[in-house]
């Protein structure tokens, strides 16, 4: 039976990267496009569903469209009802995939999507023999990258729209649930730093996690084999080339502004210290002086985004 890993992550954090140097340079291990099951696992947890309830959520997903598999093909399953269901249809599919992709000797597949986290207590519920990577990355830097790359899907958009209190509650959200699957000793934790310092000795960490072999870098500089979606080429751009930048560690430093790493250092603090991310804050007084504004901040975003919305649902440009 085949292995399933689920990568999960906060958005910027070098996920694309890590997924196609994996799956481009191990012959038994393949890594899916981003693949959301949270709805659909939510759904058999909740109180079990039939056939068209879990297709209709992995659509939403869009599971089969990210892995070019018609739904079609694993229907009609008879008997099969909430997480059974589920489980058979995910493997299916998966099955689908990795025989299209031409890697016969697969052993593990890694199930990529950062939000799959937010239900990991159902994802080992449906899949119990299932285990998690988690790469992360200092917030600062999630952060900087955030503001300045805009949302493939809605480009009109940056991914740091709701400003830097918001992006500290995702990242802390991220890191407690993370926690929470390493204590039940179901995860390896990777951080992105130590991914660009140390690229090969932390592949061979993951492989022999894995149970795989990380082989020679047969990878082309334009990425062939590991599949991007044409919509989010534009923004994983470093994610097609040879190595990680270096100069990303600490680039957040000369693009944020002192008000942002203070709400950032004073929120994240004993998160960032144990993950082992230097902090400079110094002054509590500060720190609890930016937060109220930063709370401000978020709600005009959040009333500007909701303005965004309704004009888009009207067909008007905001």
């Amino acid at each position: 039976m085949i292995s399933l890993v689920f990568l999960v992550y906060d958005s910027r954090s070098g996920s694309t990267y890590f997924s196609r140097k994996l799956d481009e340079n191990t012959s038994d291990i393949v890594v899916t496009p981003e693949v959301n099951i949270e709805y659909a696992a939510r759904l058999v947890c909740a109180h079990g569903a039939g056939e068209d309830e879990v297709v209709s959520a992995l659509e939403r997903g869009r599971f089969f469209s990210s892995l070019g598999v018609n739904s079609s093909l694993v229907r009609q399953r008879k008997g099969e009802f909430g997480k059974k269901l589920l489980r058979n249809i995910v493997r299916e599919a998966l099955g689908v995939y990795c025989e299209r992709r031409g890697k016969k000797n697969t052993s593990t597949v890694v199930i990529k999507k950062g939000n799959n986290l937010n239900v990991w207590r159902c994802l080992l519920d449906v899949f119990p023999e299932s285990r998690f990577i988690y790469l992360r990355r200092d917030p600062r830097a999630v952060f900087s990258s955030k503001k300045r790359t805009r949302r493939p899907y809605y480009p009109e958009e940056f991914m740091g729209w709701a400003g830097v209190l918001w992006a500290a509650r995702v990242w802390s959200r991220y890191e407690k649930n993370a926690n929470r699957v390493a204590n039940s000793g179901r995860m390896m934790m990777i951080r992105f730093e130590d991914l660009a310092s140390r690229e090969v000795y932390t592949f061979h960490s993951v492989c022999d996690w894995l149970g795989s072999t990380w082989g020679d870098d047969r990878c082309a500089a334009g990425g062939k084999g590991y599949f991007i979606a044409p919509k989010e080429r534009e923004i994983h751009g470093k994610a097609l080339s040879s190595s990680v930048d270096r100069n990303a560690i600490e680039s957040w430093k000369g693009e944020l502004n002192k008000f942002e790493v203070s709400v950032l250092e004073f929120l994240l603090k004993k998160s960032m210290s144990k993950a082992g991310y230097e902090v400079s804050l110094r002054s509590r007084l500060w720190g609890g002086l930016v937060v109220p504004i930063a709370v401000v901040d978020f709600l005009v975003r959040l009333l500007m985004k909701v303005k965004r919305v309704f004009f888009r649902k009207m067909g008007w440009w905001w």
